[in-house]
């Protein structure tokens, strides 16, 4: 059975998504909206572009059985922290 985890994240930053597929899975296939493809258990994926993204995840068992699951990757904008000024400028 086809099944993961992913949280949010930020721009340029590697997603780790965690794999929680049950099952004897032989292969796995791991596709992103923007192109991206991957076919170990536990993928990383990187997006340059801040934007809401599907992720699919495709199994297939040693006994021929597949299955299939998508879910959203939110990623946020890149958070800039205000600049110190020190006090004697």
């Amino acid at each position: 059975m086809a099944a993961f985890n992913v949280t949010e994240s930020c721009l340029a930053k590697a997603i780790s998504i965690v794999n929680n597929s049950s099952g004897s899975i032989s292969s796995y296939n791991w596709q992103s909206s923007t192109g991206q493809n991957f076919t170990g258990s536990n993928p990383l994926f990187v997006f340059n572009t801040h934007g809401n993204y599907a992720s699919q995840l495709k199994v297939q068992t040693a006994f021929g059985c597949n299955d299939s699951i998508s879910k959203p990757i939110v990623i946020n904008a890149a958070k800039l922290l205000p600049l110190a000024i020190p006090a004697y400028l």
